[in-house]
């Protein structure tokens, strides 16, 4: 091969997938719709991106489409299977106590089309998410690809041979996100979930993308999407903080009579169908509807604005555990990102907060007059009510457990204590 061979950039021309240019061997790899992001927004679908053999690039990272129209290539994994990051890195987490971590997410309308995921990760970029969530990708299959741009794109759509380009969602990750990725699970064209680590050993960060059903939909496909989003949520740890996102299709209103535990007053409209099986979901599984708490102008609550611009909703959602509901310092909409889509993106800002939340709704700890116990007459006192109280539990605990026989002396201190020290 001469000195000098390069990566050279065909537009337009016919090549077999092996030729000679200038002496150079080559190897052809099809720019699909959707995926332009080599040069700029608007790579075309019959470009091609030849590379030469003396070239370090690595050509797993140029994605493709498949004959269905969804991604496709040798990396590409299919199923709801738990998958792993495409590569083996330094891990490291998404969430601090000291730093800020920007996600968001966004109903790009559709990315099965001419430079739309260059777009949307140039708006990632842009707004500095560390995790995005899009529904309607409209792609096929399942997998997960790393971009040009060094971003990931995890994506889970229909798995029929043949299956309409319809629904999808997807997760767009930054570097540092995917470091933090322990791995991720597709659920059908409606719902995506992903683990990401935290600063705090031992807490992760659940993450679950979809995309609901509109409020006009059948009830059986609303009851089986829902049903289907409680069994994932309540297959995350309790200790981990647990997100739900995307497109729910639910006005969720300002009236919060009834559940002003999961939700404030600052939603716009009046609740619709969704919106109160969105708010059923949220109480039984102990979450809180972000967008619901922060006080905004209202074109910074509007996710959704129709053609026309006379109506507004607010139907996409970000929704946290409550126990790290002090976790979620804002949620507002961007209306400065646009790629050609009736929904804003919508973004969340956290600060893993933790002290508040593990003492939140627990009593508080009771202080006894220990100094009391100096006075002999006072200790003798202590000594007589516990003294009695141990004879009782000898009789009941010697056949129990050594944990209930710990409860039984633990309820015996303190409740002498109270009635003695207090």
């Amino acid at each position: 091969m001469p000195a000098g061979a390069f990566i050279v950039l065909l537009a337009g021309v016919t090549t077999p997938d092996r030729s000679e240019v200038n002496g150079a061997r080559l190897s052809i790899h099809p720019g699909p719709p959707g995926w332009g992001l080599c040069e700029g927004l608007t790579t075309h679908p019959w470009k091609k991106i030849p590379v030469t053999e003396r070239s370090t690039r690595d050509t797993r990272n140029i994605s493709a489409l498949g004959e269905d129209g969804s991604p496709a290539g040798e990396l590409m994994k299919h199923g709801g299977e738990s998958q792993m990051p495409l590569e083996t890195t330094e891990p490291t987490t998404i969430m601090s106590t000291r730093t800020t971590t920007t996600l968001g997410t966004w109903n790009v309308r559709t990315m099965f089309e001419t430079g739309k995921t260059a777009q949307v990760a140039a708006e990632m970029r842009n707004y500095n998410l560390s995790i995005l969530g899009i529904s309607e990708s409209r792609w096929t299959g399942s997998g997960q690809r790393r971009l040009v741009t060094g971003d990931m794109l995890l994506f889970s759509g229909h798995e029929e041979e043949g299956a309409p380009h319809t629904r999808g969602v997807a997760l767009m990750l930054s570097k540092t996100a995917q470091r933090a990725l322990i791995g991720w699970e597709a659920h059908g064209p409606r719902i995506l979930t992903a683990t990401f680590r935290t600063k705090k050993r031992r807490i992760n960060l659940d993450i679950i993308q979809c995309y609901a059903p509109t409020n006009d939909t059948e009830e059986e496909d609303k009851e089986e999407f829902y049903n289907r989003m409680a069994t994932i949520i309540q297959k995350c740890p309790s200790r981990n903080i647990t997100i739900v996102m995307g497109d729910l299709n639910a006005k969720i209103g300002s009236d919060n009579r009834g559940y002003e535990e999961i939700m404030g007053q600052q939603g716009l409209g009046e609740m619709n169908d969704n919106g109160e099986r969105l708010a059923d979901l949220c109480a039984t599984n102990n979450l809180v509807i972000g967008g619901s708490l922060f006080q905004h102008k209202r074109i910074h609550k509007a996710t959704w604005i129709s053609p026309d611009l006379s109506t507004e909703n607010q139907i996409d959602h970000v929704c946290i555990g409550k126990k790290f509901r002090r976790s979620l310092q804002d949620v507002r909409v961007r209306r400065g990102a646009d790629v050609a889509s009736d929904h804003q993106l919508l973004v969340a800002r956290l600060r893993l907060k933790l002290r508040r939340n593990w003492t939140e709704g627990s009593s508080q700890r009771q202080r006894y007059n220990t100094t009391a116990l100096k006075d002999n007459t006072k200790m003798q006192d202590f000594k007589i009510a516990l003294s009695n109280k141990f004879e009782f539990l000898q009789e009941i605990l010697d056949e129990e457990t050594i944990d209930k026989q710990w409860q039984g002396v633990k309820e015996a201190v303190t409740s002498t204590c109270r009635e003695v020290l207090l």
